[in-house]
């Protein structure tokens, strides 16, 4: 009796070159919707193969995973009305991001979710940091129009736990 034994998938980023035609326009689709407001897109393949959206100005990972089996049509629907309603991809396609310290600005609005700020407290950040020229009014501005990245419900929850737990011993 003969077993045959199936190729390990291999797993990480995905080179463009090595992508599925369907894969590959999908790819193209989301890059053309979300580099203009600062997001980087790369496919990575594990037991499902993803679209993986990373930005600076962003705290957040943000992964689309395609059907188990192509299907093609529906993966692009499905992706269509993601990028529609993904509300951290929409939060910072609202204004232009600006051109420098976006790693700064992204852990402004990520520190703002970790660890709770009120609106207040957020915009006494922004404000102090512009007016110490930490910033530039032009980063000052995008701040305070995107505001600070809002996680899920479930992640902002585990925060709050982890918070509430303190440090570990």
């Amino acid at each position: 009796m003969s077993q045959r034994k199936s190729k390990p998938v291999r797993r990480g980023r995905v080179r463009d070159s090595e992508l599925e035609p369907y894969v590959s326009e999908l790819l193209d689709h989301a890059r053309k919707a979300v580099e203009p407001g600062g997001w980087t897109v790369h496919v990575e393949r594990s037991h499902y193969v993803s679209l993986v959206f990373t930005s600076p100005l962003s705290p957040e990972i943000i992964g689309f995973s395609l059907t188990r089996q192509a299907n093609p049509d529906r993966d692009r629907r499905r992706l269509s009305n993601f990028l529609k309603k993904d509300s951290e991809i929409a939060r910072l396609a609202k204004v232009a991001p600006p051109s420098g310290k976006k790693r700064l600005l992204g852990g402004v609005r990520g520190s703002a979710a970790t660890y709770g700020w009120s609106d207040e407290t957020y915009e006494q950040v922004v404000n102090m940091l512009a007016e110490v020229r930490a910033i530039t009014t032009e980063e000052w501005e995008w701040l305070t129009a995107v505001g600070p990245a809002v996680f899920p419900e479930h992640v902002r929850d585990e925060m709050s736990q982890r918070r509430q737990a303190g440090p570990p011993a």
